[in-house]
């Protein structure tokens, strides 16, 4: 064979092995399972979310749907360990992050709800395919991972813009210290555990479930929104919830500062639990130490 002649053969090898190259990936797209629109915006901000996570190695990466349909990932990545990360999706891109502390509650990072790490990468595999398993089922544990979202200060009057039905609100009362929280039900109301008259807290014994305008939730103060990070119910779900207890005045006489209040209220509705942030709870107890209330 001439050398011209074992150019050529070597020049169409090369190029045949391109062809095949470049078609590889259509191939194998087209082999996956259809992904929709929410899908790929969800893959979107991971890799987003990834940005500002200083991380080693993307060893691998594996994506669920909970039951409420609700998209998570979990990524493990190496450096001298396997760390293990939770993103979940978020319905709130419309709104911007608190500027306030906390900003999140049972969190490893705003952006990120869970990172663990492991010696091997057998244990990290094992944790991730448990961990999807639990949430795939509706299983979502004992944590209430939560942050804060700040709707522009015109929410209180244009909330149909802001706010979604079964919203969790907070706003804060004390200079910042206390939270107040309720649920949003769409046309400017809020379920909330109130007495209607007063904020002091020795009248609040006689609180009870209540609507209330959001104006006056408010109170002139600014409101956020408490996001679930890991959402156990639906918003019609939280809204009917809140609105029924409302119908039968619950716990009409029997507010208890670090029992039930609130946070308490709010809670059951939108995670079918009482319960109460770190930081209210602490203050709670301090105040009943001294009998403020």
């Amino acid at each position: 064979m001439l050398p011209s002649q074992k150019f050529l053969a070597l020049f169409l090898i090369y190029s045949l092995s391109l062809v095949d190259l470049q078609q590889r990936p259509v191939l194998v797209a087209m082999a996956q399972p259809t992904v929709g629109i929410r899908d790929h915006a969800f893959r979107r901000h991971v890799d987003e979310t990834l940005k500002y996570e200083g991380h080693g190695f993307e060893v691998s990466r594996t994506y669920g749907v909970t039951p409420l349909g609700q998209r998570f990932a979990f990524i493990v990545t190496k450096v001298a360990w396997y760390a293990v990360r939770l993103i979940t999706e978020s319905d709130r891109s419309n709104l911007n992050a608190a500027s306030i502390v906390p900003l999140k509650e049972q969190m490893y990072s705003f952006r990120i709800v869970e990172r663990h790490e492991f010696l091997r990468q057998l244990a990290a595999d094992i944790y991730v395919r448990r961990r999807c398993a639990e949430l795939e089922k509706g299983n979502y544990g004992k944590v209430y991972p939560t942050r804060f979202l700040a709707p522009p200060p015109d929410c209180v009057k244009n909330p149909a813009k802001y706010l979604k039905r079964g919203d969790h609100l907070r706003r804060y009362v004390l200079s910042g210290i206390g939270f107040h929280d309720g649920i949003y039900l769409g046309d400017g109301r809020v379920a909330h555990l109130s007495n209607g008259v007063s904020n002091n807290f020795s009248a609040k014994r006689e609180a009870s479930a209540r609507i209330d305008s959001l104006s006056n939730f408010a109170s002139n103060k600014s409101l956020y929104v408490v996001e679930h990070c890991i959402r156990r119910r639906r918003p019609s779900e939280i809204a009917e919830e809140a609105e029924e207890h409302c119908r039968v005045k619950l716990w009409h006489g029997e507010y208890d500062l670090s029992q039930q209040n609130c946070q308490h209220f709010a809670y059951m509705c939108a995670a079918g639990c009482e319960r109460m942030s770190p930081a209210n709870l602490a203050l709670a107890k301090v105040a009943n130490a001294m009998s403020l209330f």
